[in-house]
Parts: C-alpha cells; structure tokens; sequence
C-alpha cells in the first residue's frame, strides 16, 4: 500500500516538490533544508490507524536540536486539508484499496491543499527568526492547538528557534523557563532526567558563543545521522 501511494504522490506532486526545492524522504515524506542545513521542513502523509486513509501533515524539526527517534514526524507538526485561513484540520482523505478512481480523486484534492495552504505556510515560516515569532505570536489561526510536541514542550522549541536564530539571551529565557517546570523529583523519571540534563548543559554554556555552536553542530550530526539523511538530501 505504501509503495502504491509513493507512486500516487510523485504522479501529482513529484514536479511540484521539485521545483520548491523537497526531495523524497523514505516513502511517503518530502523534506527540505533551511538555513545553511540546519532546519528541517517537511511535507507528509501518514496513514490512518487501521489504513485506506492519509492526512497531510507539514512541520518543522530543527537538527541543531537533541533528536533521538527514526522518524520526523515526532517533532513539530501539524495537519492541514481546506480549512482557511491557514489550512489547519485533521480531516483525513479516503483512499480505499483497490479503488484507483477514488485513490486519484483524493490525491487532486492533496494536491490542491498543498499548492493553496502548505507551500505558501512553509515558504512564509522558513527561518529561525521568523518561525519564533510566529510561535511566540501564538495565533490560532497560524499556529493550530493540535501542532504536535508544541503543546507539551513549547518552551523548549522557542528555545533551539532563539538558538538558532542566534538570540542566546532569549534562548536562556526559555530554557530557563522550561527547567523551572521540573521539580527534584522528575529526576526520577528517565524522560524528565534527560530533558533536564540537556537544558542543564545548554544553560552552563549559554554565554559562550563558541561552545554553544559546537553544541549545535554535535546535535546536528547526530540527527543527520540517526536519520540517514545523506542518502536522500545533499547535506555535510
């Protein structure tokens, strides 16, 4: 089912991705790199639970961010269909086995979201600087309640988008602001232990410049690695 649909998406969209600059990551995924290859955007199509359906997901994953999982999608993300003024919904397409007809129908319907809503978001939203103050802005309408990982650990994204945009005193304001979330007894908890020993780490080095990007860059290399991007993007 996967490789009928990658062969579904690059009928409609393949040229479209191309000229903006996405390549195909793995199957169902077109990523794009910003700002000298250190922010990743990216255009996908999970399945639904039980199959024959596809959302249309877009999002964002910084690579200079500690970034432990094979997948993209656990980080910033958000799904769109024809809801203005931004496109945000969760609204699935149908694409039942067997069904070409339908199968095609649907995939003109992604293609047309995509070219109306996705594109022009990604294209507006394409650094650090202006993708925090987007966040920072917190319009419902621009940055949806269902943006995935944003709910729960918002600080710690505004804080590698301050990072990456270089703005190292309002990265310490954030991460700051995120480590007071935690109390002696998180330690105790293995995911809070290591959120907390990473704040802990950017904090002690915060106002050294030099050590704060070759943080950075570690982090960086880390997640073009555990992600394999080399085989599918042009990236050092």
């Amino acid at each position: 089912m996967a490789q009928a649909f990658n062969n579904i998406i690059k009928k409609h969209i393949g040229n479209i991705m191309d000229e903006e600059g996405f390549v195909l990551y793995k199957t169902v995924d077109f990523i794009r790199l910003k700002e000298d290859g250190r922010l990743l955007q990216y255009i996908g199509f999970p399945s639904g639970k039980y199959g024959g359906s596809r959302n249309l997901e877009i999002g964002y994953l910084p690579l200079i961010m500690v970034h432990k999982r094979e997948d993209i999608a656990s980080e910033v993300s958000g799904e769109m269909n024809n809801k203005p003024p931004c496109g945000w919904s969760s609204i699935r397409w149908d694409f039942p086995k067997k069904d070409a007809e339908y199968a095609e129908k649907s995939m003109l319907s992604i293609k047309k979201v995509i070219q109306e809503y996705s594109l022009p978001y990604l294209n507006k939203y394409c650094t650090f600087t202006n993708t925090l103050k987007m966040f920072e802005e917190n319009n419902p309408d621009i940055v949806p309640p269902n943006y995935r990982m944003l709910r729960v650990r918002k600080l710690r994204y505004k804080g590698y988008f301050a990072l990456g945009a270089k703005d190292y005193i309002k990265a310490e304001t954030y991460f700051k602001e995120y480590y007071s979330v935690f109390s002696p007894e998180n330690k105790s908890n293995p995911t809070s232990k290591l959120i907390m020993a990473e704040l802990e780490e950017i904090l002690n080095i915060i106002h050294n410049p030099v050590d704060i990007e070759e943080l950075m860059e570690k982090n960086r290399q880390n997640t073009i690695k555990i992600l394999n991007l080399k085989k599918y993007i042009d990236v050092d």
